[in-house]
């Protein structure tokens, strides 16, 4: 499960240098302050690779292609991804499950809200977990 100068033992990685573990990789956390080993983030998300932004779960944000489910159910399009998260706190989005965007949409991530986008009228992509608009075509 890790790169190179990584240290794994069965689902924790830590990132060695010199003086010993000093950070999480890139799709891992730890909470700040802490000595404790690195938890892996959920499904579908990920870290930045940068130790201050890897300190609490809402740390991990939606990858690119993926998008936030509805764990109701009720979404207006009736892919249950939801299509605009603006009402949701970071605390609520970031223990929401994730999926990989569908064909016909398109999902940025890089963001705790991240949500699968509908590519414009009388477009689609060719394949699940598109990252931006440009990969929408015309049917």
């Amino acid at each position: 499960c890790c790169s190179i100068y990584l240290f794994g033992l069965s689902h924790l990685c830590l990132f060695l240098t010199p003086a010993g573990a000093s950070r999480c990789a890139p799709g891992f956390y730890s909470l700040k302050g802490s000595r404790k080993p690195c938890q892996r983030c959920p499904f579908g998300r990920t870290t930045a690779d940068d130790v201050s932004k890897q300190r609490l779960y809402t740390d991990c944000y939606v990858r690119p292609g993926f998008g936030l489910v509805s764990s109701i159910g009720n979404t207006t399009d009736g892919t249950g991804y939801l299509t605009n998260s603006g009402s949701l706190t970071d605390a609520a989005a970031a223990v929401m499950p994730v999926g990989e965007c569908p064909i016909g949409y398109w999902g940025a991530g890089l963001s705790i809200r991240g949500v699968c986008t509908q590519c414009p009228t009388g477009s689609t992509t060719d394949e699940i977990a598109r990252t931006a608009v440009d990969q929408c075509a015309s049917e």
